[in-house]
């Protein structure tokens, strides 16, 4: 071979090595935006919490497998607060779903929860209290949170806990009991209904349009509510099943 045809190719070759180990190691850090974050929160205990009473610990395994992990969403984009990218940083604000779902935030802010939270109510279900935090789901996976097949668990976390229904904090009394009384909740738990053909909370109440407290709509829902405890029980042999304390509720996900 020419020796100066050589000497191009050694030239090349030396000027192509470390810029294709940069590209490789650009490539590296692109593909695990929140290496820094996990390295600290994946250490922590699960007993451990922030200065807002928030649990610091997130198992990476449990994030890579979520929507938000899968699309490479990094952490900062959620904990978007001032000094984030600091380290050590303060305790973050609650994470800013608006950043990515505008109109979904917007549509909670109008619901009978979004207006209680804004009014002071510090129970009112906000959306990480409905889908997760760091483990979030598509509703099809039978997983997710907002799964057909979960819903009743996950809506009874708040309106099936004797706790804060005797302290007047959840209205409507234990809603959660009365569905899973009723001929929608025993048709779920039945084998003979696809869980595609039964009505769950979200059919009737909607997801982020539940009617505000007081409003006509809620009276409307409310007297459905209270006939359906009511319909006639006909082909419900082998319909039992316990109700969802509010303690095992998180437990099925």
């Amino acid at each position: 071979m020419n020796p100066v045809t050589l000497r191009t190719l050694a030239l090349a070759l030396m000027l192509g090595l470390p810029l294709a180990a940069m590209a490789k190691q650009a490539a590296t850090k692109a593909a695990d935006p929140n290496e820094k974050c996990l390295g600290c929160h994946a250490e922590a205990e699960p007993a451990d919490k922030s200065a807002a009473g928030k649990p610091v610990l997130v198992v990476p395994e449990q994030f890579h497998a979520s929507m938000h992990g899968k699309s490479k969403v990094a952490c900062i984009e959620c904990h978007a607060d001032e000094g984030m990218k600091k380290y050590p940083h303060k305790s973050p604000g609650p994470a800013q779903c608006s950043s990515c779902h505008e109109k979904a935030v917007q549509e909670y802010a109008a619901t009978a929860h979004g207006i209680a939270r804004k009014g002071g109510s510090g129970v009112a279900a906000t959306c990480s209290d409905c889908h997760g935090t760091h483990d979030i789901k598509p509703s099809i996976d039978p997983a997710s949170l907002t799964n057909r097949a979960h819903i009743e668990p996950t809506c009874a976390t708040c309106h099936g806990s004797e706790a804060l229904v005797k302290q007047g904090k959840v209205p409507g009394g234990n809603v959660a009991a009365m569905y899973h009384d009723s001929i929608h909740g025993r048709l779920l738990r039945s084998n003979g209904k696809s869980k595609d053909q039964v009505p769950i909370c979200t059919d009737c109440h909607g997801a982020r349009h539940a009617p505000e407290e007081g409003s006509r709509e809620q009276r409307r829902q409310g007297q459905h509510r209270r006939d359906l405890r009511h319909l006639p029980r006909q082909g419900e042999e082998g319909l039992g099943g316990q109700r969802p304390r509010q303690d095992e509720a998180r437990s099925t996900s």
